[in-house]
């Protein structure tokens, strides 16, 4: 049975896998803003997981913004939003966020609002002509934000899951179908065998 938007939308709003970054470095003090996040990449396994959809992107107004439609009802259902620019990557990272906005309006990511910021120290206070670096008490870079904070606040770290045990844990052919379609073109590719060994299974 189809599921309906709202049964898709309570799924989608659930909390799931994030990482922290640095969002800013203080001007007066050494000090670190970091802020908790999740990529495009988890935002369409969020999708993949609990709905069939699709995306496209359009200028307006020299703005360029990414719908998203979800199937469901036997309807197509749209949210749609721009984003900023990446300092690293403008076109990439104007695209990716317009994308996470867009799937924040049905759900996806939503819970991150509720994610309180968190300080850690920095080797310098920000000028106009350096980038600090985040350190630990001993004065030490720290490569792992993530790890760090979670640490920090007693969060347990998620485990990541692989395809292989994504699609051993399916119990009907209808999630199989599901998860193997989720998969990236590569991955399928690799677990095509794995799929029709367990298909004679279920």
């Amino acid at each position: 049975m189809e599921k309906t938007l709202k049964e898709i939308q309570v799924n989608l709003k659930k909390e799931i896998p994030f990482k922290w970054r640095v969002q800013s470095f203080s001007k007066h003090k050494a000090q670190a803003t970091c802020v908790a996040y999740i990529d495009s990449r988890d935002v369409q396994d969020a999708l993949d997981n609990n709905c069939q959809w699709s995306d496209r992107y359009y200028s307006e107004a020299g703005l360029l913004f990414c719908e998203i439609t979800i199937y469901a009802d036997g309807r197509e259902y749209k949210r749609t939003d721009t984003g900023s620019e990446s300092n690293v990557d403008k076109q990439k990272g104007h695209s990716s966020d317009a994308f996470k906005r867009a799937a924040v309006k049905f759900g996806v990511g939503r819970f991150l609002y509720s994610k309180k910021m968190q300080y850690l120290k920095a080797d310098a206070i920000k000028t106009s002509s350096n980038y600090p670096n985040v350190v630990d008490d001993n004065g030490s870079k720290i490569w792992d934000i993530t790890k760090h904070i979670n640490i920090k606040i007693k969060q347990p770290i998620s485990k990541v899951i692989t395809p292989t045990e994504k699609l051993n844990a399916c119990k009907t052919l209808t999630e199989l179908q599901t998860v193997y379609q989720s998969l990236a073109r590569t991955e399928q590719t690799a677990m095509a065998a794995l799929k029709d060994e367990l298909k004679t299974k279920l």
